[in-house]
C-alpha cells in the first residue's frame, strides 16, 4: 500500500497511489486524505494538498497503514516554503517592534504571518486589526468587513501603515474589484459578488485575483449562517484566493456566537474545519450533538441544563490547530475587571397581562423543558415570547430614565444598550444624548461615538450614548464610560459580549460596571436563564 507524494505547483502537492486498492483500502485512503485536508483534482484525476498540510497528510496515511514516499522535489518546495515563512515572520516582527505593539499583539502578528489560512479569535478589544496589518507583506490585500467597519479599517491603515500601502474603500453594488500589489481594497459583505444557492463559484464578471493575494475577513461571525448569501460569497472568494496561492485570514472576537454549526460555517470559509476536526460527523460527536427525526433529521446540541450531553474536553486543543485566541484577563493584566449588577424592575398591570397571556401559551412546557429543548423548538419559543419581551422592554423605559437621571446628576458618562429600538430611540431624543441604531448613516454613527468619547456633541455636553446591541457591538470605542445599563439583552450571548467590550478595552482605566434591568416576570427571567445556558455551552468549547 504505497503512496507517493509529488510536487504539483510551488504551493500544492499531488498524491498518487502506486498500486490498485480494493474497496475497503481505497475508502481508508480517501478518508485519510480528506482528514488531512486534501481535495480531489479533476484535472489531475488524483488527490492534491497544500504544502503546509504535508505533515498532517503523512501522519494520516501512516496511521491508516500506508507506506509513504516523499519525492525529493517536495523536500525542495518545503525548504522554499520554510524560507518564505521565516521572511514573512521576520517582517512582522520588525513592524511590530517599530510600532511598539504589546507582546501578545506581536505574537499574533507573527502567528498570522506564518500561516496561509488562520482564524484570530482574540476577545473583543485586544486589537486584532493591528495584528493583521503588521503581518501583511506588499502583496495585494482584500479586506471584507461589515459596512460600518470600513471607515475604521481605512483609519487604522493610515494610522499604522502610512506609506506602506495605498487603500480604497469600495461602495455600492457592482463596485467589487481585486486589489493590486501594494494596495488594500476594503469592501463589505453586502456588496460582494452574488453566488446563487447551491453554487460554489464566483461569477465570471468578478475576475480573478493576482497570485498571492491576502483575503482578510473581519467580524467573521457575520458568515456564521452557512446558507446566507454573504457566506456563499465569502467562501467563493476564499476558494479563488487559495487556488491562486493566496492567504485567507479570518478574525472575530466571537468564534462561537450561538450554536456549534455556526463555528463550522466560519471555519469552512478558510477551509479550516477539516484541519481542526477532521470531518462533520466528528465535529458533531465532539460537540455532543445528537441526531433525531422530528419529522426530518435535525441535530440537538448540548443544552447547558443537564450533563447528559457535553462538549468533549479535547475541542479547545483541536481549535488551537487553526485558531489563536487570547482572553483579556490572560494578556492584559492591567485591563480593569468587569462587574455585574441586576436590578429587578416592576411591570405595569397592562404589560403584566400581556406577559401572562404569552406565558400561559407555554404552559404545556415546564421551564426546564423549554430550556433543555431550546435548540429543538428555538424559533417557536422565541416567536411566542417575542411579543411579550418587546412589551417588557418598552415598559422598562421609566426605570431606565430614572437611572439615567441619577447618572446625569452625578455627571457620570453612561452607555445604555437594548435589544429593542424603542428605549434607544427614546434616549436619542434627550438633551446630551445620541443614539446608534441599525441602518444609521456611517458618518452620523461615527460622529456619535467620537463625540461621546470627546465629551461633547457640538455645543452640548455628551452625557450618554444609547445603542441597540447589534448596531453598537462593532467598530465603536466608548471607554470614556465605565458604566453600562442593559435595558434588556440579546438572545445571542456573543452580541451582549461584543457590546460590553466597547467599554472594556485598551485605554479603559476603571472597573466596568454592567447593570442589567430584569423584569419581575418569569418570561424575562427565562431569557436570562437561556442566555446562561448558551454561555455555558460556549465556555465548554473554550471560547
Amino acid at each position: 500500500m504505497l503512496v507517493n507524494i509529488l510536487p504539483h505547483t510551488n504551493k500544492r502537492l499531488k498524491i498518487q497511489l502506486a498500486q490498485y486498492l480494493n474497496k475497503e483500502l481505497f475508502a481508508r485512503y480517501v478518508e485519510a486524505c480528506r482528514t488531512a485536508g486534501a481535495h480531489f483534482n479533476t484535472d489531475l484525476m488524483t488527490q492534491e494538498v497544500e504544502i503546509e498540510r504535508l505533515g498532517e497528510l503523512v501522519y494520516q496515511l501512516l496511521s491508516n497503514g500506508f507506506k509513504v514516499v516523499v519525492d525529493d522535489g517536495v523536500r525542495a518546495l518545503v525548504d522554499k516554503k520554510a524560507a518564505e515563512v521565516r521572511e514573512m515572520v521576520g517582517n512582522a516582527e520588525a513592524i511590530a517592534s517599530e510600532l511598539k505593539l504589546r507582546p501578545y499583539q506581536a505574537i499574533g502578528a507573527r502567528w498570522y504571518a506564518s500561516r496561509n489560512r488562520a482564524l484570530l479569535g482574540d476577545e473583543p478589544g485586544l486589537g486584532k486589526t493591528i495584528q493583521a496589518l503588521c503581518a501583511l507583506d506588499r502583496n495585494p490585500v482584500l479586506v471584507v468587513c461589515p459596512q460600518i467597519a470600513k471607515a475604521n479599517w481605512a483609519l487604522e491603515i493610515d494610522k499604522w501603515l502610512g506609506v506602506r500601502f495605498n487603500h480604497e474603500v469600495l461602495a455600492g453594488r457592482g463596485s467589487f474589484r481585486w486589489p493590486e500589489s501594494g494596495e488594500i481594497v476594503i469592501t463589505n459583505f453586502d456588496i460582494l459578488p452574488k453566488v446563487p444557492p447551491k453554487k460554489h463559484n464566483l461569477p465570471s464578471s468578478a475576475g480573478k485575483p493576482q497570485d498571492n493575494t491576502t483575503l482578510v475577513v473581519d467580524e467573521a461571525h457575520y458568515i456564521k449562517n452557512s446558507k446566507a448569501a454573504r457566506s456563499r460569497s465569502v467562501r467563493a472568494i476564499s476558494r479563488v484566493v487559495r487556488n491562486s496561492g493566496g492567504r485567507v485570514w479570518l478574525m472575530t472576537g466571537t468564534p462561537l456566537a450561538n450554536k456549534p454549526p455556526e463555528l463550522w460555517s466560519i471555519l469552512t470559509a478558510a477551509d479550516l474545519a477539516i484541519d481542526a476536526f477532521g470531518s462533520w460527523p466528528n465535529f458533531v460527536r465532539l460537540f455532543g450533538g445528537v441526531e433525531i427525526n422530528v419529522p426530518r433529521p435535525i441535530i440537538l446540541w448540548p443544552d447547558g441544563v443537564t450533563n447528559k450531553r457535553t462538549i468533549h474536553p479535547s475541542v479547545p486543543k483541536m481549535l488551537e490547530r487553526v485558531m489563536l485566541r487570547r482572553l483579556r484577563q490572560d494578556v492584559m493584566s492591567e485591563l480593569p475587571p468587569r462587574e455585574y449588577k441586576d436590578i429587578v424592575v416592576p411591570l405595569s398591570s397592562q404589560t403584566r397581562r400581556i406577559a401572562d397571556r404569552v406565558w400561559s401559551a407555554l404552559k404545556h412546557h415546564s421551564e426546564e423543558q423549554i430550556l433543555r429543548d431550546f435548540d429543538l423548538v428555538g424559533s417557536e419559543v422565541v416567536g411566542i415570547l417575542s411579543a411579550a419581551l418587546r412589551a417588557i422592554a418598552l415598559d422598562k423605559v421609566p426605570s431606565m430614565m430614572a437611572i439615567v437621571k441619577d447618572y446625569e446628576e452625578q455627571e457620570e458618562p453612561l452607555v445604555v444598550v437594548s435589544d429593542y429600538r424603542a428605549p434607544i430611540e427614546e434616549l436619542g431624543r434627550r438633551l446630551g444624548w445620541r443614539a446608534i441604531l441599525g441602518g444609521d448613516d456611517p458618518g452620523a454613527r461615527e460622529a456619535a461615538w467620537r463625540g461621546f468619547q470627546a465629551g461633547t456633541y457640538g455645543e452640548e455636553p455628551a452625557r450618554g450614548l444609547a445603542m441597540t446591541i447589534k448596531a453598537g457591538g462593532i467598530s465603536i470605542t466608548a471607554t470614556r464610560a465605565a458604566h453600562m445599563l442593559m435595558v434588556d439583552q440579546s438572545w445571542n450571548p456573543s452580541d451582549n459580549e461584543q457590546v460590553i467590550s466597547r467599554l472594556q478595552r485598551i485605554s479603559q482605566t476603571r472597573t466596568v460596571m454592567v447593570t442589567r434591568l430584569i423584569a419581575n416576570h418569569p418570561i424575562d427571567q427565562l431569557k436570562t436563564k437561556a442566555l446562561t445556558r448558551k454561555a455555558a455551552m460556549i465556555a465548554g468549547a473554550g471560547l
